[in-house]
């Protein structure tokens, strides 16, 4: 089977993406698989550098080879700090020395504990969350995991968007239509849409995938098409005000529900478990500054 250019097809996807933006006075940050090489320190920036094994860029080996593949939906980047979120880090800048790096925000950490949750469901999401906070587990994993990050409204903005603001690039013809190509290069098994009242979900739902076909899971914010194998989840934004606890049991806890349903996914979840073993354990990078057991 061909390998799919996941990389240079989504550049082409966010270069035609800067032509048609609505507010070209803001800044155009690029999005897709996050960056799984080296992560450096230079100056007081930390950067991560494309995954380079072999003499080529292996992000979308990996990700093509996951069981589970995740795409976490957002609706737009907050400020100007960064022209590309696949460089991301999840550390400080400028921060003096001695000092932990790690950015411990509700953002990152929800997005870490998510992850971490969906790819490790249990029948118990509680007993999961304290094994969460227990270790440093779910910080290796996500540093090695390949995941998919997407902004809906590509430029940066303020602290929020509205969903006003969102829906002009929603129904913007040619704009929602990059978008739409845009997810679905991937073929994402789970996308999470955090926030924006539904917004992002009608728009992966309706006007993405163009099909009627969605089973809705106990009246539950949780859809599935079975064609596609695609589950979609609308959730809370990261940054929302609710307890990590209570986020992690309301999205990991019908997310297992839905689970016990579907056995074609309870497969997933124990063929991720020699994915972790066999290819991510044996992913070799540089590091300048490891998670700490929390």
């Amino acid at each position: 089977m061909e390998r799919t250019d996941f990389l240079r097809i989504n550049e082409d996807i966010l270069e035609k993406m800067t032509e048609c933006v609505i507010n070209k006075n803001f800044h155009f940050v690029k999005d897709g698989l996050l960056y799984r090489g080296d992560i450096l320190c230079h100056d007081g920036y930390w950067k991560r550098y494309p995954l380079n094994q072999d003499g080529v860029l292996r992000e979308g080996d990996l990700w093509e080879k996951s069981p589970i593949k995740i795409l976490f939906l957002m609706k737009d980047y907050t400020n100007d700090s960064m022209d590309d979120i696949r460089y991301e880090t999840g550390r400080k800048n400028k921060i003096p020395e001695g000092e932990d790096p790690i950015k411990r925000d509700a953002f990152t950490m929800n997005i870490i504990y998510w992850l971490y949750g969906l790819t490790h469901s249990t029948d118990n999401p509680s007993f999961l969350f304290c094994e969460i906070q227990a270790g440093a587990k779910c910080f290796w994993f996500y540093e090695r995991y390949p995941l998919v990050r997407l902004n809906c409204k590509k430029v940066s903005g303020d602290s929020t968007c509205s969903c006003s603001t969102l829906q002009k690039y929603l129904n913007n013809p040619e704009y929602s239509q990059l978008l739409g190509e845009q997810i679905k290069l991937f073929k994402a098994n789970i996308i999470v849409c955090c926030g924006g009242s539904s917004c992002m979900a009608n728009f992966v739902k309706g006007q993405c995938y163009r099909t009627n076909d969605w089973e809705q899971f106990e009246k539950e914010s949780l859809w599935y098409n079975e064609k596609e194998e695609l589950l979609v989840i609308d959730t809370y934004h990261p940054s929302s005000r609710y307890s990590r606890r209570e986020l992690f049991e309301g999205l990991i806890g019908c997310f297992q529900r839905f689970v016990a349903s579907h056995p074609n996914y309870q497969d997933k979840l124990n063929a991720m478990k020699n994915f972790e073993q066999e290819v991510m354990e044996n992913m070799k990078y540089k590091n300048q500054y490891d998670y700490k057991i929390l």
